[in-house]
């Protein structure tokens, strides 16, 4: 294997969200940490004095009694700090003076994704369902997946990999151990739980997972580690950061402790953020699929839109929480945060998002990855599947972008919201038939996930090869090409990137690549070439064309331990792409130049742009309304040179999808006996199509040994020649038109 040098993170306070809650389950799940942080920090040898209100103490009550959880209040509070206490202890490193804690984040679904028409076998020729046999995916999250009875329906599903090994925490190795985890087993549900409850189902019923926790551990290291040891070369990250507001844990949540987890001194101003900075985590993971393309990472965008100093509390906020730049942490009212010597804003910072802020955080904002953000349900008149753009509805909680630079981040979304799926019963322990509902984009993560498996089966079915695998930036321009339209705009945008994710429009494609009617092809782009394709317009059928590479890792702002590290990540707005492909398509007859679509990254939420994009390593260009029979030119350059890792010169691989085109001109009034012969597709399943022949045209097709196969007469200036039942091989058609003979090779697969 490659050895890869990853950059540790040696210095922030980053408090690691649960991405896997409605918008009120996240808020009181993460109010849990809050309180015993504060704890940790301000008196780590005695308990903090916490006393229930009349007003508080029913709130609590009516949680715990609406949840089935028949316990007291205090007996709710002594359980969770004492639960907590062991995850608060995980601290992974160090960011400045900062430390690290971390922490993890249905049928109706796949509907909404399109999947299930994969796995009932309905799209076009192919009938085989997708069932996920042989496609294997690498679950990192917050332990062990548990051997659920949707995980039991084939032999094996389930291997754990780091279970029970020792987590190391703040560079040393502690007595705590990896164990099953709930969010683990609802991830995995998502995936593929196999349909005993059918309302549970989830994408590929047979397909086998490998476990990790992302805690670092004593034998298996970091989650990049366990990632890139990983034999299964998909995987889902439901993990991540949080650098804006948040209340830690439930019982902070009550007490109105609002938490700032790094410090604000930097934030000079209300459009300042920590969120949407590339860091070392996006680094390493930018670092891991350039060096093993065939890893395909996909990653939750977070859950932390909307959030501020007045709504991650229930009731008035009373106190505010943080760390200044020196590394002290420090607690005082709403309102007094100015009188520290260390604070310097009269205010708390502005909310989460606000002021078209991003809030997406270190880890998921790599170009190598698909970040995936969520969405509500589908209308059920609609039988929750997408029809048009403006019933999207984003989820309130899903993070937005951009990556300070202006690419676009998430990539795209699916539903994550009231999302039904297998769980760990936390009463009993031996119970493996427990579900829930459970919202957040821990689970339109997975469900992306599944969906490129899905695709990677299909493939296979087409191809009728069980070897095939896709690359990296392959997936990515399937899933971000075919993906539908979404928001009050077109193009892309900051909600949802490129759409909402469309697996029957992605098979689609491959079908229709298979048969020479769309193009979706991976080559070695060598340095100072051009690549250009000469096509005709459809009559309404947009002509769309995308490419999208695995880019090295960019350059980081520098942690040199001291606190102006904080200062450079807040400013840190410099353009993250190394390697810079253009794509163009040219209208032949008008000189007409189509440019890619691309965020304005001044003003993200306004509607996309269409001009030269220099951030994104993936670009579109959709020809909308395309004149029928004209001939466009797709054209494929680059700027500067192509570069490897350590920036030395060197050719680079690119995905290209092309749909919407003819391959020639259809209309037939313009025939005519000097234009040339023409046959295709000459990779075909079942039919090969002829053009531009004499009505009295003859065709004959050989196989190898020069035995005759077929033969006919036309009656037009278009014939097919139908190659089903023929084994596959190479064959050759001679074409006998306007006193001319033409051999022609083609393959049936």
């Amino acid at each position: 294997m490659k050895q890869i040098l990853l950059v540790i993170p040696l210095a922030f306070s980053l408090s690691v969200y649960a991405q896997n809650h409605s918008k009120i389950e996240q808020i009181l799940e993460a109010k849990k940490q809050e309180v015993l942080q504060k704890q940790l920090r301000l008196a780590p040898l005695k308990k903090v004095n916490l006393e229930l209100t009349t007003q508080d103490y029913k709130l609590l009550d009516t949680y715990l009694k609406s949840n089935n959880i028949l316990i007291s209040p205090e007996e709710f509070i002594t359980q969770e700090l004492d639960k907590e206490a062991k995850e608060a202890k995980v601290v992974s490193a160090f960011i400045g003076k900062t430390p690290i804690y971390e922490k993890v984040y249905d049928v109706k679904a796949n509907k909404a994704a399109n999947v299930d028409y994969l796995y009932n076998g309905q799209v076009g020729n192919i009938t085989t369902p997708v069932t996920g046999k042989d496609i294997n995916i690498t679950i990192v999250d917050g332990g062990g997946v548990i051997n659920h009875q949707e995980f039991t329906n084939t032999a094996d599903r389930i291997k754990l990999i780091d279970i029970g090994e020792k987590i190391i925490s703040g560079g040393q190795v502690t007595n705590d151990t990896i164990g099953y985890h709930y969010h683990s087993t609802e991830v995995a549900g998502v995936m593929g739980a196999a349909g005993i409850i059918d309302s549970a189902r989830g994408v590929l019923q047979q397909t086998k997972f490998r476990s990790y926790s992302f805690s670092t551990t004593e034998k298996s290291g970091n989650y990049f580690q366990k990632t890139l040891a990983s034999e299964y070369k998909l995987s889902n990250h439901s993990y991540g950061t949080n650098l804006g507001y948040s209340a830690s844990n439930f019982i902070a949540m009550l007490f109105g402790i609002v938490t700032y987890p790094l410090p604000i001194e930097p934030l000079t101003d209300g459009s300042k953020t920590y969120s949407g900075t590339y860091f070392t985590s996006d680094y390493n993971w930018d670092l891991l699929v350039d060096s093993e393309p065939n890893h395909i990472i996909v990653k939750s965008a977070g859950n932390s839109f909307g959030d501020n100093a007045t709504n991650v509390v229930l009731g008035t906020p009373k106190s505010f929480s943080s760390i200044d730049i020196d590394g002290k942490s420090y607690s005082k009212k709403i309102g007094e945060v100015n009188d520290s010597a260390t604070i310097r804003l009269d205010a708390l910072p502005t909310g989460n998002c606000e002021l078209e802020k991003a809030c997406i955080d270190f880890g998921s904002l790599a170009k190598n990855i698909i970040t995936v953000g969520a969405i509500d349900h589908l209308k059920k008149e609609d039988d929750y599947r997408y029809t048009t753009a403006d019933k999207i509805q984003y989820s309130n909680y899903s993070s937005a972008g951009p990556r300070k630079d202006g690419a676009i981040k998430p990539d795209v979304s699916t539903v994550g919201t009231n999302v039904y799926m297998p769980t760990i019963n936390s009463k009993d322990a031996n119970d493996m038939k427990s579900y829930k509902y459970n919202s957040g984009t821990s689970f339109s993560s997975p469900l992306v996930a599944g969906v490129i498996g899905a695709l990677v089966n299909f493939q296979r079915l087409v191809k009728e090869d069980e070897t095939i695998e896709l690359f990296a930036d392959e997936a990515k321009n399937l899933i971000t090409h075919t993906a539908q339209e979404s928001g009050l705009y077109p193009g892309p945008d900051v909600f949802a990137g490129w759409g909402v994710i469309d697996a029957k429009a992605a098979a689609d494609l491959l079908l229709d690549a298979s048969n020479d009617e769309a193009k979706f092809e991976r080559f070695v782009f060598k340095n100072g070439d051009k690549i250009t394709y000469e096509v005709y317009g459809k009559e309404k059928t947009p002509l769309k064309a995308s490419i999208s590479w695995i880019d090295p890792a960019a350059n980081i702002v520098e942690d040199d331990g001291s606190n102006l590290i904080y200062e450079r990540l807040v400013n840190d707005n410099a353009n993250k792409l190394v390697n810079d492909f253009d794509l163009r398509v040219i209208d032949t007859e008008t000189n007409q130049v189509y440019y890619p679509w691309k965020l304005d990254a001044d003003h993200p939420r306004s509607p996309a742009l269409k001009g030269d994009n220099t951030v994104d390593n993936t670009e579109q260009v959709l020809v909308e309304n395309p004149i029928a029979d004209r001939k466009y030119r797709i054209e494929i350059s680059h700027k500067g040179n192509l570069v490897n890792h350590d920036r030395k010169i060197e050719d680079r691989a690119i995905s290209f999808i092309l749909s919407g085109y003819s391959n020639t001109s259809l209309g037939i009034s313009e025939l005519d006996n000097s234009k040339e012969i023409l046959v295709y597709p000459t990779k075909t399943k079942g039919y090969v199509t002829i053009k531009n022949i004499d009505k009295n045209a003859s065709i004959e097709l050989f196989n190898m040994a020069g035995q005759k196969m077929k033969s006919n007469v036309t009656a037009g200036a278009e014939i097919k020649v139908n190659l089903n039942g023929l084994v596959n091989g190479v064959y050759i058609l001679n074409i006998y038109s306007n006193g001319k003979t033409i051999s022609k090779k083609v393959l049936k697969y």
